[in-house]
């Protein structure tokens, strides 16, 4: 399904701002109330668009990391389980199907190396032999740009996490409400609270002082680019070195090009994630030539992995004491 422009305009207008009132988005599109609550529940209904949190983990104590892979065994109910395990696990908050190097990204939340590393044990115990390949990277810092395609006219905005380092602690019911949130994003903030059964003075309380704190930074769209009708793709960015100048150059290419959505600064096998979306596979090729042309004298080499298919798509992952008292 492509966008009408009407569509688009007002999708653009709210992304990085699904919470805010209707009255926003008609102040800057001009389109009438009924008729944007209308494309938006449209896009919804046809799974192009949903709510989500943008929750900062990092200053909980959380990093951010990726194991990329590709499956030994091609049968198919050794592919199901895996990916059924993958998608059951709380922890897993990402989980794309891709082409390319890797079939698959796995996203995950730890406090510590060891606790991916138990991730990865319990993993091989309940699939021994199915990763062929592997690859690992810790995510640094994220920033997400609004869909510059959606509508040019409109200012470039991001929202990130990873760039808040100061460290802060929430308590159990902090938690239950971002877990709720995570799940019924849709909600109101009273339907949320009759859901989890927390009063609704205390609930917006506490999410008062979580969006002080940095930690709930807002409700988004999570946009499936298939049922819009653009193709999705990550490109992993390898760097001769390590100069601040030339990240800061990447980040502003990123954030200036129309095809540019997201931008992942790592530690690992290689230094940066790029998301691009376009309307034809041929147009990254283009992108990528561009970026060769402007910044080619600190890049080393980049990977562009076609990104088939969002399987989960999270921003908060509950800690294991609130799972253990949630059962």
């Amino acid at each position: 399904m492509k966008l009408t422009s009407k569509e688009a305009t007002i999708l653009a207008c709210v992304e990085l701002h699904a919470n805010d009132p209707i009255s926003t988005c008609q102040k800057q599109t001009g389109y009438r109330e009924h008729a944007i609550r209308y494309v938006l529940q449209k896009l919804e209904d046809q799974g192009a668009i949903r709510k989500v949190p943008f929750v900062d983990m990092y200053p909980l104590g959380y990093q951010d990391f990726g194991l990329y892979f590709s499956l030994a065994s091609l049968q198919s109910k050794a592919k199901t389980d895996l990916l059924r395990i993958l998608s059951h696990s709380p922890f897993i908050t990402l989980l794309l199907e891709l082409g390319g190097d890797y079939q698959y990204c796995a996203g995950m939340y730890v406090k510590h190396i060891s606790e991916f590393m138990d991730i990865l044990d319990r993993l091989s115990e309940q699939a021994p032999q199915l990763f062929f390949d592997k690859s690992f990277t810790m995510r640094v810092s994220m920033t997400r740009f609004r869909r510059k395609y959606l509508c040019p006219d409109l200012p470039i905005e991001t929202m990130s996490f990873g760039e808040n380092k100061e460290q802060v602690n929430i308590d159990t019911l902090d938690e239950k409400i971002l877990f709720g949130l995570s799940k019924h994003g849709s909600c109101s903030q009273r339907e949320l609270a009759t859901k989890t059964g927390v009063p609704f003075s205390t609930l917006h309380y506490h999410l008062s002082e979580l969006t002080r704190k940095q930690i709930f930074r807002g409700m988004t769209y999570a946009i499936t680019p298939s049922a819009i009708g653009m193709q999705a793709f990550q490109i992993l960015i390898y760097a001769k070195g390590l100069r601040h100048r030339f990240q800061e150059e990447l980040f502003a290419f990123v954030r200036d090009d129309p095809r540019g959505v997201y931008f992942v600064r790592c530690i690992g096998a290689w230094d940066f994630e790029i998301g691009v979306e376009v309307e034809r596979a041929e147009e990254v090729t283009g992108f990528a030539q561009s970026l060769y042309e402007q910044l080619g004298n600190d890049i080393s080499g980049l990977k562009i992995l076609p990104v088939f298919a969002f399987l989960k798509y999270a921003f908060f992952r509950p800690s294991h004491d609130f799972l253990k008292q949630d059962r």
